[in-house]
């Protein structure tokens, strides 16, 4: 199957498709079981992209993908962690195929069944059937709040920050906390980490979403730089320093602690690239940051000067 967007989704009707149906016929029936517009193709449907244009048909590709992906990525870590035979990529390839057969069967939401393509996953993978009802249920955990985000009176923008937000929470609090092999030091207790998950813990600033996470809560933004985001919306950024990001109809509204005052900016306006050009609340007018090694300068355009900053 040609597609232009990979994604759990594409693959699902790759995997479809594979089962003797045609792509349009494949795509159909995805779509139904996962209550997609029916115009979305999804071999060439960005739905982050698309959901930063407002286009409400995102919300529901968005909401299918971080549950197929949750799905796959919490199975494979958990697979790893206990199975030192375990063969990378099986659990995605066996999850594929149990919920392209559910969708073959019964195409529909009510009656897809993604625990049980998650446990029976795990059968065909162990015979330990403790490990399995646990597992399963801690990616139900996760499902669950997938679900929340689908049924939250939210605009498409908002969903697609919580989806990553809680990403990054089954990462941060599942995922990363799993062996990568077997280990006779590191036991797996999966009832207390089902103990200790809270998913609704501090959430992470949109900038710090919609940025490439480094480790240690430090984040790289194509266009803003590294920082560190430490929840709640505050990032100690470099160089700039603390700074609070408040979400703006467009671009960021940002308290500057060093400086003492607000500053509106953003990546792109209008087809046209603004950071590290500022608008100070304070000055009423554009300040241009020169962001070097020899400290950080800023050029006022009302005054036409250079200062270094406080």
């Amino acid at each position: 199957v040609n597609t232009s967007v990979v994604s759990p989704l594409s693959t699902l009707v790759a995997q479809l498709v594979e089962q003797g149906i045609d792509r349009t016929e494949a795509q159909n029936k995805v779509n139904q079981a996962f209550l997609i517009d029916e115009h979305v193709d999804l071999g060439s449907f960005d739905p982050y992209a698309e959901a930063l244009k407002g286009r409400q048909e995102a919300k529901a590709v968005l909401v299918a993908n971080h549950r197929m992906a949750n799905l796959i990525n919490q199975g494979e870590a958990l697979l790893k962690s206990v199975d030192a035979n375990y063969v990378s990529g099986e659990v995605g390839v066996n999850m594929m195929k149990a919920v392209a057969t559910q969708i073959m069967n019964s195409p529909t939401l009510e009656d897809l069944d993604l625990e049980n393509a998650v446990s029976e996953t795990f059968a065909k993978a162990t015979n330990d059937l403790e490990f399995v009802e646990k597992a399963t249920r801690l990616i139900k955990m996760a499902d669950e709040k997938h679900q929340e985000a689908a049924n939250a009176e939210w605009d498409v923008e908002d969903t697609m920050l919580a989806l990553l937000d809680q990403q990054r929470k089954v990462d941060e609090q599942i995922i990363k906390r799993l062996p990568s092999k077997p280990s006779s030091i590191e036991f797996v207790d999966l009832d207390q980490m089902f103990a200790e998950v809270d998913f609704n813990s501090s959430t992470a600033s949109k900038i710090a979403l919609l940025s490439k996470p480094m480790g240690q809560k430090w984040h790289s933004s194509s266009w803003f730089g590294n920082f560190m985001d430490i929840g709640n919306n505050w990032i100690y950024h470099y160089p700039l320093g603390w700074l609070y990001i408040a979400q703006a109809e467009t671009g960021y509204w940002v308290w500057d602690v060093q400086e003492d005052y607000w500053w509106w900016t953003t990546d792109l306006f209008e087809g046209a690239s603004i950071f590290p050009w500022i608008y100070s609340d304070e000055a009423k007018g554009w300040v241009y940051l020169s962001l070097d090694n020899d400290g950080v300068k800023a050029y006022d355009q009302n005054t036409r000067r250079w200062r270094r900053r406080k």
